[in-house]
């Protein structure tokens, strides 16, 4: 699909591609401008962002679509299948909302609000109710299916809009790349990222993708350059004596036993980082502890008792059924 709102179907053999990639199999014109589509993992039917709505559709029939789940008349500008419950599908729109699909049903399952928009999300391929999002308010929301109110986690550490996200194969670790200019690696139990890459000439970071052997990361970015990292950045590559990989794993092992102590924490946690990137992340840490300050004045001398809010839920704005 693309912005002149033509839906082509292709024709895949890997014998002779260029031939077959001459003249598409079929071809509709669509009175709308789709946002964005994703394939069914198992069959041939795929998902379409539209204006309006989330439409399901199937390579057989194209000028018709099976289902259409609307909540509200907001576009869809991101929608992707679980990789494990196929039958299970997720949207954001405009409105800064996430919706929740069950593409057996005539009606989305559930609805939740942010304060902000979410520009993309990425499902846990090893856990499927487990999906996490990319915010506009520099935050890294992580979601579960079965407790949908709320986020399950909430990850800061970018200074900046986040752009994009993407799991690891194994699920334990994903990755994000940020407006300003950086990218972030996260352990799925983690709010804070182990890691952070950047340079001097890599702009805005649009697109991140993990490879499917969880070695390295690939990344988009606005000054037209692809970029190849390494998703542990202290991993060798290549052949490694037996003698060296006993020694990597005792030093791992020190690591981990020690990860605790002050002076060892300060030094596995030390991460060099751009002079702006820096203020900024000092900044924002003063603005939170100027809020919680605010708060927590606010309760010693106010008379009536003030509920506490957890901070994953204060950026939950409204949830529909």
């Amino acid at each position: 699909c693309s912005l002149d709102g033509q839906l082509k179907q292709w024709r895949m053999n890997y014998d002779d591609i260029v031939s077959c990639w001459k003249q598409p199999l079929s071809s509709v014109l669509m009175k709308w401008t789709p946002h964005c589509m994703d394939h069914h993992p198992s069959s041939n039917e795929f998902l379409i962002g539209g204006p309006e709505s989330c439409l399901l559709y199937s390579s057989v029939r194209l000028d018709v679509p099976l289902r259409e789940w609307s909540w509200g008349q907001e576009p869809v500008h991101n929608a992707k299948f679980n990789p494990v419950e196929h039958n299970i599908a997720c949207a954001l729109t405009k409105d800064n909302s996430l919706m929740l699909i069950d593409c057996r049903q005539d009606q989305p399952v559930r609805k939740v609000k942010m304060d902000l928009k979410l520009n993309a999300f990425s499902w846990n391929p090893m856990e499927p109710f487990i999906f996490t999002a990319a915010s506009e308010d520099y935050n890294v929301y992580t979601f579960d299916n079965r407790f949908f109110k709320f986020p399950r986690r909430v990850h800061r550490g970018h200074v900046n809009a986040v752009l994009d996200v993407d799991y690891s194969p194994t699920g334990r670790e994903f990755v994000t790349g940020s407006y300003d200019s950086t990218i972030r690696l996260w352990k799925c139990d983690s709010t804070e990222s182990f890691d952070v890459y950047h340079t001097r000439r890599m702009k805005r970071v649009l697109v991140v993708k993990v490879t499917l052997d969880a070695k390295f990361v690939l990344s988009s970015s606005s000054d037209q350059n692809v970029r190849l990292w390494k998703a542990h950045a202290n991993e060798i590559i290549g052949p490694i004596q037996p003698r060296q990989k006993a020694s990597l794993q005792t030093c791992e092992s020190l690591r981990e036993k020690f990860k605790d102590h002050p002076e060892v924490r300060k030094i596995l946690k030390h991460r060099h980082l751009p002079k702006t990137i820096h203020a900024s992340s000092k900044e924002h840490a003063i603005i939170r502890a100027k809020e919680r300050r605010k708060e927590r004045n606010t309760r010693i001398f106010n008379k009536n008792d003030l509920p506490f809010i957890p901070d994953k839920e204060k950026h939950v704005v409204a949830q529909y059924k």
